[in-house]
C-alpha cells in the first residue's frame, strides 16, 4: 500500500518571516553583513532608524555569541541571530545559556529545507529569560588584562625618560593622559628599549594632532581596541580622554557592547573597519564595499596607523601584565 505524499506548504517569503518575527516581539537582530544576509540587514537597518528594532552588527561571526548574550541578559529579550557558520550554530542549540529563539540562515538554509521536503522553520514563541546561573558567554568571558598579581617585567622608573621624550609627551592633546592618567607603567615597560621608544613616542604624539581623524574619532577607535584586546589598562586610561573629547556614557556603553548603530555614518565606518582589522587582520570585501568607500584614502591610511599604534600598547599591556596605576585601579573597567 503506497504512502500518501504529504502536502507541502509553500515556503514563507522573507516579508512573511519578518512580519511574523515582529508580531512575536522581535526587537533585536544580531548579524554579520554579507551577501546572504544583505536584504535582511538592509531591512533591519531601516527598521532600526525608525526605532522599531535594535540592529547589532559585527564583522566576525565569532562575535555573535557575545552580542546575543549581552542583548538577552541586558534586556531580557532574545535576539534573532543571522549566521551561516555550522560550528557556531551548534553552540546555540536549545539548552545552552544563549537560546536565540530562531536562527536565520538565509536563502541557502531555505533551499536545503526545500530539498529535504519540509518547510523552513518559522520562529516559535518567545522564551522567557532564564535565571542566570553561569556566565552568559558559552566559552567564558575573555580574561581581562591585567589579571596577574605583579607585572612580568618590573616597569622602569619614568625618571629615566629623557628630556626630549618628556617634551614629546607634553604635546599630547587634552589632559586625560597627563597627571593622574599618565600611563607611566606601560611607558616604563617600553623603556626597556629606549632607542625604539623615543622615535615611537614622536610618531604617536605627532600623529594625534596631524592625522585626518579627529580626537573624538581616534578615541572611539582606541576604546574599541581596548575592548577587542580585553585590556582594562587601555580602557581605563582612555575613558577620561574619550569623555574629554565628547564621548557620552551611552556611547561608551555602545562601544563596549560592539553596537555601532547609534553612531553617525563616518564613525560607524571607522569602528566597523577597526573591528575587521583586529578580528580578521584585514578587511573583507563585503566590509570594504560597505564602509571603505565612506572614507578618503588618507583617513584609511591614518586609521591603519592608529590601530597599529594600539596593537603595540595593547599587546605590551597584555603580554607583560602591566599593572594599572593606583589612581585608575578603582575606576570602572570592562567587566563593571
Amino acid at each position: 500500500m503506497s504512502q500518501p505524499v504529504p502536502t507541502q506548504r509553500p515556503l514563507p517569503t522573507d516579508r512573511q518571516l519578518r512580519q511574523t518575527l515582529l508580531d512575536q516581539g522581535l526587537r533585536t537582530i544580531v548579524t554579520v553583513p554579507c551577501s546572504i544576509t544583505a536584504s535582511w540587514h538592509a531591512w533591519a537597518d531601516e527598521a532600526s532608524h525608525q526605532g522599531r528594532l535594535e540592529l547589532l552588527s559585527s564583522s566576525h561571526e565569532g562575535n555573535l555569541i557575545g552580542l546575543a548574550a549581552g542583548s538577552w541578559f541586558g534586556t531580557g529579550r532574545p535576539a534573532l541571530v543571522q549566521l551561516h557558520y555550522e560550528r557556531l550554530d551548534r553552540r546555540l542549540q536549545p539548552g545552552a545559556l544563549i537560546q536565540p529563539w530562531w536562527r536565520h540562515h538565509g536563502d541557502q538554509h531555505r533551499r536545503a529545507c526545500r530539498q529535504a521536503g519540509h518547510d523552513a522553520p518559522l520562529p516559535t514563541t518567545l522564551q522567557p529569560r532564564p535565571t542566570m546561573t553561569a556566565s552568559p558567554w558559552p566559552e567564558g568571558a575573555p580574561q581581562l588584562h591585567p589579571h596577574e598579581a605583579t607585572a612580568r617585567l618590573e616597569p622602569v622608573d619614568c625618571s629615566q625618560l629623557s628630556a626630549a621624550m618628556l617634551g614629546t609627551l607634553e604635546r599630547i592633546p587634552g589632559d586625560g593622559l597627563k597627571g593622574a592618567g599618565f600611563p607611566r607603567n606601560v611607558l616604563g615597560e617600553l623603556l626597556y628599549s629606549p632607542e625604539l621608544l623615543a622615535p615611537f613616542l614622536e610618531w604617536w604624539v605627532s600623529a594625534k594632532s596631524a592625522m585626518a581623524l579627529t580626537e573624538r574619532e581616534q578615541e572611539l577607535v582606541i576604546l574599541r581596541m581596548g575592548c577587542l584586546y580585553a585590556s582594562d589598562y587601555v580602557w581605563k586610561h582612555h575613558v577620561p580622554v574619550g569623555r574629554e573629547f565628547g564621548i557620552s556614557d551611552d556611547e561608551l556603553a555602545a562601544i563596549r557592547s560592539g553596537s555601532f548603530a547609534g553612531f553617525v555614518e563616518r564613525e560607524r565606518a571607522l569602528l566597523e573597519l577597526s573591528e575587521e582589522m583586529v578580528n580578521r587582520r584585514t578587511v573583507s570585501a563585503a566590509a570594504w564595499a560597505q564602509y571603505g568607500q565612506l572614507l578618503p584614502a588618507r583617513d584609511l591610511v591614518d586609521l591603519i596607523a592608529l590601530i597599529s599604534q594600539y596593537v603595540l600598547f595593547a599587546l605590551t599591556n597584555n603580554v607583560l601584565q602591566v599593572p594599572l596605576e593606583p589612581a585608575l585601579a578603582g575606576d570602572p573597567g570592562l567587566a563593571d
